[in-house]
Formats: structure tokens, C-alpha cells, sequence
């Protein structure tokens, strides 16, 4: 008997670092910013309206995270259209120990990123299975299709990126250390769907002084 199991419509979750240390520099500005922070729900915070990233300090790091959402947008989208995702507002998360943040989603982005700079021993963020699971099952194991939650075990240096409409958590962090994270939200730049007639959007258009991007990699402003 011939059985085929078909993955209709996964979820991306995009796993990378860095690929080096945190220099002095960038070390030094978190820890500047750490001490700006304000109490949200389970965690410290800075200003969620504010664009963290960018500061002089996370010139390097920017180049990095926008490499990262080229290689999003040609090898997971493969768009040809001249669309370019971009960096929105970004803010950074400070937990000691007992602190925790909640189960939530991201409005008004269309990807968001988590870049770990200082973790727990064990740490990392809890993504949740879109929509609501109907039935509950007492499982002999779990996998892709039956879990309810997949943990993502990171480490300084660590990027991931996902679709900002999905939920996501951090538990509470058990151990005696200061967790820093930077997260973002994304943008778009440039233009879609010219071949679908009524669906084309221009996000540029309302941009003064935004320069038309007629490539196919991206934008110029």
C-alpha cells in the first residue's frame, strides 16, 4: 500500500546568526539602551515606536539583517516583482530573572525578526500552530503535524525570522542572567503584483522624494 504525506502551505521559520561576535561597540550600545527600558506586561522594553536599529552603532548589524531578508524574499517568496522588505520599527526586550513575555503577534508588518544578543544557558522563543486546534489527542509523540508549539533554542548571534501574524512567546527566564533581544518588525518598498491588474500596490507612490524602483532587486531612496 503506497501512503504519501503532502506539506500543504508550512510555515516558514528562518534560522541564521550572524555569523560573528558582537563587537564592542555594538555590545556597548545595548548596554547603554538596557537601562532605557520600560516595564511592558512580563518584560522590559524600549519605545515600541521608535526605530532602534537605527542608530550608527548597527550600521554593520543592518546590513546583515537586510542580506537576510534579500535572501527571504528571493529563495522563499521568489517574487519578481520590484519589491524590496525593509526594516520598520525595532525595539530592544530585556528579561531578568522571573520575567517573561506573553503569547502575541505582530500588527502592521508583514515579517518579524528576533536577533539574540545575551541568553540563558537554555533560552529561545515558543512558536505557535496558526489558527485553533479542534481536537486534543493524549499523543504517543510529537511532530510537525500533531504539536501544538515548536521551541526554538537560541543563541547569541541567532537570527530568526518569521511571518508576523504568527504567535510567539518567551517562558520565564529561570536562571540569574540579564536576556537581551532585538526585535523588528518589516516594511515594503517598491511595488506589487503589476501582472494581476486591480491587486498592483505602489508603496512608494505616497514616499516624497522616494526614488521608483524599475529593478528587479529592490529600491532606492
Amino acid at each position: 500500500m503506497e501512503i504519501a504525506i503532502q506539506n500543504l502551505f508550512p510555515v516558514p521559520l528562518y534560522t541564521s546568526s550572524i555569523g560573528r561576535d558582537f563587537t564592542e561597540e555594538e555590545m556597548s550600545f545595548f548596554e547603554k539602551r538596557s537601562k532605557e527600558v520600560t516595564r511592558h506586561e512580563g518584560n522590559w522594553m524600549t519605545p515600541l515606536n521608535e526605530y532602534f536599529m537605527d542608530a550608527p552603532e548597527m550600521n554593520e548589524l543592518n546590513e546583515i539583517i537586510q542580506m537576510h531578508l534579500d535572501f527571504y524574499r528571493d529563495e522563499i517568496i521568489k517574487t519578481s516583482d520590484p519589491i524590496r522588505i525593509v526594516p520598520g520599527i525595532s525595539w530592544l526586550g530585556l528579561c531578568h530573572k522571573g520575567d517573561w513575555q506573553g503569547s502575541h503577534s505582530h500588527q502592521n508588518s508583514f515579517l518579524s525578526i528576533i536577533m539574540y544578543v545575551k541568553t540563558a544557558e537554555v533560552d529561545g522563543t515558543y512558536f505557535y500552530r496558526p489558527g485553533t486546534k479542534q481536537w486534543s489527542f493524549t499523543h504517543t509523540e510529537l511532530n510537525y503535524y500533531n504539536g501544538d508549539n515548536f521551541f526554538y533554542e537560541a543563541k547569541p548571534g541567532d537570527i530568526v525570522i518569521f511571518p508576523s501574524s504568527m504567535t510567539h512567546r518567551v517562558g520565564e527566564l529561570k536562571e540569574d542572567v540579564e536576556r537581551i533581544t532585538i526585535a523588528l518588525n518589516t516594511v515594503f518598498q517598491g511595488s506589487m503584483g503589476q501582472d494581476h491588474g486591480g491587486v498592483h500596490i505602489d508603496f512608494d507612490r505616497a514616499n516624497k522624494g522616494t526614488k521608483k524602483c524599475n529593478c528587479k532587486n529592490g529600491c532606492e531612496s
